[in-house]
């Protein structure tokens, strides 16, 4: 798994996890999913399984940005 600065996440094997818009500064792994933190002040949490975005969090409203993920 890698994120890029266009903010598209890609895992091998597979198609990309498009949706952060900007770069994708962090990614975590716990169980079967991958959240991860964009520059878009997003955090967006995602199935490994399946690539699907299971859950987002817009950070924009507070301007909170967790310093870890």
């Amino acid at each position: 798994w890698v994120g890029d600065e266009e903010g598209t996440i890609a895992r091998a094997g597979g198609g990309p996890l498009a949706g952060h818009e900007g770069a994708v500064e962090r990614l975590a792994f716990a169980g079967d999913r991958l959240a991860s933190l964009g520059a878009d002040r997003t955090v967006r949490l995602w199935s490994l399984a399946t690539g699907a975005q299971a859950a987002a969090l817009d950070l924009r409203p507070t301007g909170d940005v967790p310093t870890a993920l």
